[in-house]
């Protein structure tokens, strides 16, 4: 398998696994953001098949031997996966598999020596950490009512 067929491979497995978990949610709120990260990993699709296609400086394709991704495993046991976890824990849990997936290219770009393949899995990097700042940033939004007091004694605290 290529480095290209592994990484479109991940996003497939990506975006199949958030769509199961969109259809599982119980808020449109979580399902919106899971058919979100489903759409940004069809599009990291389309961004590795037109890397694939128009850049003839990376023909001659580095293979890898592993098969498997972030999601292979996930996907198998998604039947036994629930949503009743509260929203947080919800949104913590898809910053991890977003953690994972950086952790996953950072590991398979450490073992590629031409820079066109590395390059490409600089750019998923990138892509995936948009991913945990915008879930980083949700979780931090949903935590701050259960972490701000409204008091007049903590007026030099931030603004809410």
């Amino acid at each position: 398998m290529t480095v290209y067929e592994l990484a479109k491979k991940m996003e497939q497995d990506g975006e199949k696994y958030y769509r199961e978990l969109a259809d599982k949610a119980n808020s449109s709120g979580l399902k919106s953001i899971f058919l979100r990260l489903a759409n940004d990993e069809k599009r990291h699709q389309q961004i590795l098949d037109n890397i694939e296609k128009n850049f003839d400086f990376c023909d001659d394709k580095a293979e890898v031997n592993d098969e498997e991704t972030v999601f292979s495993e996930k996907l198998k046991e998604i039947n036994d996966f629930h949503l009743d976890k509260s929203h947080i824990e919800t949104y913590e849990y898809a910053a991890k598999l977003e953690k994972e997936s950086i952790e996953f290219y950072t590991e398979k770009r450490e073992g590629l020596e031409r820079k066109c393949e590395r390059m490409t899995f600089n750019r998923l990097i990138k892509e995936e950490k948009k991913h945990l700042e915008e879930l980083e940033f949700v979780i931090r939004h949903l935590r701050k009512p259960n972490e701000w007091v409204e008091d007049a004694e903590f007026t030099h605290g931030e603004e809410y």
